[in-house]
């Protein structure tokens, strides 16, 4: 490459700052790279034949490159195929029945296939597999150093890492968390399993009734793993996380890249019911008694948003940001209209209710967090208790619905 990157470039397409540097600097991109040992493997004469031919030196270097994919060995499939870089012909991963050994078969166009064990697999980088994980990365640096050092250790490691984003919706509930030294090696502790326990998500497809669980390091407390519809899910920490990136192969252990921080909670309680697709019905009764909007935490700037939501595509809107309170005043259906509370708006306090007379007071808005803890009823138990005399006769007088 250094021979490359010192000749004339081309103005057309053979160009190694264009195909070469620019691609490597590129947001995505996966690139195989031969260990010394391979390269001095070259006889000489062939190395002096690639010199006094950069065109072919150049289709050779662009075969190690994948563009805008960022491909992980656990994520691939036996004998699948990618095109490289330039058109320069193709790449086929293969994998031996029990995946001990990940091999990769490259082919110039017209040319003779040349296999190669990965070893090791799965390196990040910036503009590959590390840029998804940077502030988890940024937390692990600064929590206690016999946390860093286990994650170090010769075998044995494996760690949930959340994604970029999954770890700046933590600053919506503790804005400066990157400071708060307990926290930091709480999520860390939840994050970690006991040396030399081991997931292995892509063998495991059993349902919530059937999950597997292992020890974290954070008081021995579990972590849960089970599959739901297409996806792999795990529970750390009170917090439900979908696994998007399993099994990523590392020289000490394994990763697996997951959508939540253990150990935080960044969605209020109904914001949590309109993801959950099993609570659909569930969250349509919500909206329609109010309660969306009275279980808000007022203090949470932001949800962490669904990747899908079975209530959203069933029409239902999310539940709104802010502090929303009733309107005792109104005379709509259900004594059921809002406002958000904020600036130069009132908040309106009951002091009590006779006669069908609310008599109430106001004053200036405040954000003030409610806690709750909710027995939250299935779609299923809902959709059943629709179906008898007693529960439709409840369900049609909204107030004790509500109650």
């Amino acid at each position: 490459m250094e021979i490359l990157q010192r000749s004339a470039q081309e103005d057309g397409e053979y160009n190694y700052n264009r195909q070469v540097v620019q691609v490597l600097n590129s947001p995505q991109v996966t690139f195989f790279i031969p260990s010394d040992e391979a390269l001095n493997m070259i006889p000489v004469q062939k190395l002096s034949e690639l010199q006094g031919n950069l065109r072919l030196m150049l289709d050779i270097v662009t075969l190690h490159i994948i563009p805008n994919q960022v491909l992980y060995t656990s994520l691939v499939n036996h004998n699948e195929r990618f095109n490289t870089q330039f058109n320069s012909g193709a790449v086929v991963f293969r994998k031996n029945f029990n995946r001990e050994a990940v091999y990769v078969t490259g082919q110039l166009k017209g040319g003779r296939t040349v296999t190669a064990k990965l070893n090791p697999a799965n390196i990040t980088v910036m503009n590959g597999h590390r840029t998804e994980l940077k502030n988890f990365e940024q937390l692990i640096y600064a929590a206690r150093k016999d946390l860093q050092d286990s994650l170090t250790a010769t075998s044995g490691v494996t760690v949930f890492a959340p994604t970029n984003a999954a770890m700046f919706a933590v600053t919506n509930v503790y804005q400066n968390y990157i400071t708060n030294q307990s926290l930091i090696n709480m999520v860390l502790e939840m994050s970690l399993l006991q040396q030399g326990q081991y997931f292995n998500l892509m063998d495991y497809n059993g349902g919530y009734e059937s999950y597997k669980t292992a020890v974290s390091r954070y008081n021995g407390r579990l972590i849960k793993v089970y599959s739901e519809g297409n996806d792999t899910w795990v529970e750390g920490g009170y917090m439900k996380a979908r696994v998007l990136k399993p099994d990523i192969g590392v020289t000490n252990g394994v990763v697996h890249q997951i959508d939540a921080v253990f150990g935080i909670p960044v969605r209020d309680i109904p914001y949590t019911i309109f993801c959950e697709d099993w609570l659909v019905p569930t969250y349509i009764q919500l909206q329609y008694l109010g309660l969306d909007k009275y279980m808000r935490d007022p203090t949470l700037t932001k949800n962490l948003e669904c990747i899908f939501s079975a209530s959203a595509a069933a029409g239902s809107k999310p539940p709104s940001s802010g502090t929303w309170i009733t309107n005792p005043n109104s005379n709509t259906n259900n004594n059921n209209y809002v406002v958000p509370c904020g600036e130069g708006l009132l908040r309106w306090v009951i002091l009590f209710y006779c006669d069908d007379i609310y008599y109430v007071r106001s004053y200036s808005c405040i954000s003030l967090r409610c806690e709750f803890t909710f027995f939250v009823p299935n779609g299923t138990a809902i959709e059943n208790f629709a179906l008898t005399p007693y529960g439709r006769q409840v369900m049609n007088e909204p107030q004790r619905w509500r109650w």
